[in-house]
């Protein structure tokens, strides 16, 4: 958010952020408490989001810490970019599930097809290096 506030006024550049868990409406409040549905209700809110937001903006960049967020968030969001045709940019922050995530078609099929792969350590950047793919290493603050 940090990030946001100084480009706040920058007239060259629009920034936004949508989180992947977006508040509910007030009907459905409900389903905060339970487990699986609330990210079932959540997902298409979020996405209707992401759609809105990507007409705003040349570059779409996501955050995902896992495989399941890679699979739940970032494949919908770089569909929406695709559709867009917007560029994608995946900032990845995590080895959690490493071996599913490297095993996985899915996600190698998606990572040929971002602009660009971002992680928050040399370890990171090798564990994708050691997949084929190259990674920039921004640390975190």
């Amino acid at each position: 958010m940090l990030i946001l506030r100084r480009w706040q006024n920058d007239p060259e550049l629009e920034a936004c952020f949508v989180p992947n868990n977006p508040r509910l409406p007030k009907g459905l409040k409900i389903m905060e408490t339970i487990r699986y549905v609330r990210t079932a209700v959540r997902l298409p809110i979020y996405l209707t989001l992401v759609w809105q937001a990507a007409a705003k903006v040349d570059v779409v960049h996501i955050f995902s810490a896992a495989y399941s967020s890679f699979v739940l968030n970032c494949i919908p969001v770089w569909m929406i970019s695709r559709l867009r045709r917007k560029r994608f940019v995946l900032h990845y922050h995590t080895a959690r599930e490493w071996k599913k995530f490297a095993a996985s078609n899915l996600v190698r099929f998606i990572l040929k097809r971002v602009d660009k792969i971002v992680v928050p350590s040399t370890y990171l950047a090798g564990k994708f290096k050691q997949i084929g793919f190259d990674a920039s290493v921004i640390p975190n603050i």
